[in-house]
């Protein structure tokens, strides 16, 4: 009796899983995989992405696998990346299924594929951190400076986008306040 061995993935704890916020425009990894040829030690292999699904979705050709990087950087290590060539649309598409094949030098392909599923997660909108907006009523103003500050906001946003302010007073008309950028 013969035993062929062929090459298999040798994930151990990767979860298959990954989350992509909607308007990710740079290039992310998303995943290391990691291929071994059971017939021969320390042969090379090829890890290939064989199919994303949905396939005729905007960002269907937004993933690509390449070698020799993620843990270990030999030639059984690969990494996915996502590469913005496309946009995500939370509303469309709200996941992809990325499935891989290994295969050795000969052309040994492993039994199982590997599949990870790309979540896609919607931008979240920003919050001030101190309650809210405001309306602030000035008082006493014989005390306040030209340029002094009668109010500090702060705002984060989960996605880590680029917030930008806008100061509305009242009447529309008044040109008396500004909001001067500065980050404490």
């Amino acid at each position: 009796m013969v035993l062929l061995l062929k090459p298999a993935f040798t994930q151990n704890g990767l979860d298959p899983v990954v989350d992509l916020y909607e308007y990710t425009n740079t290039i992310t990894n998303v995943a290391n995989l990691e291929c071994a040829d059971n017939a021969t030690e320390g042969s090379d292999v090829i890890v290939s992405l064989d199919s994303i699904t949905p396939g005729n979705a905007a960002c269907s050709s937004c993933f690509q696998v390449y070698p020799g990087c993620g843990t270990g950087a030999g030639s059984n290590n690969f990494c996915v990346q996502f590469l913005p060539r496309g946009t995500f649309d939370y509303d469309k598409v709200r996941e992809y299924r990325l499935r891989f094949s290994c295969r050795d030098v000969t052309g040994d392909v492993a039994d199982d594929d590997y599949t990870i599923y790309i979540r896609i997660v919607p931008n979240t909108p920003p919050f001030f951190n101190n309650q809210g907006a405001v309306s602030t009523t000035l008082t006493n103003t014989e005390n306040i400076k030209a340029g002094g500050s009668v109010y500090q906001a702060s705002c984060s946003d989960p996605n880590s986008d680029t917030l930008q302010y806008t100061l509305t007073t009242d009447p529309i008309t008044s040109n008396l306040f500004e909001i001067d950028g500065k980050f404490v």
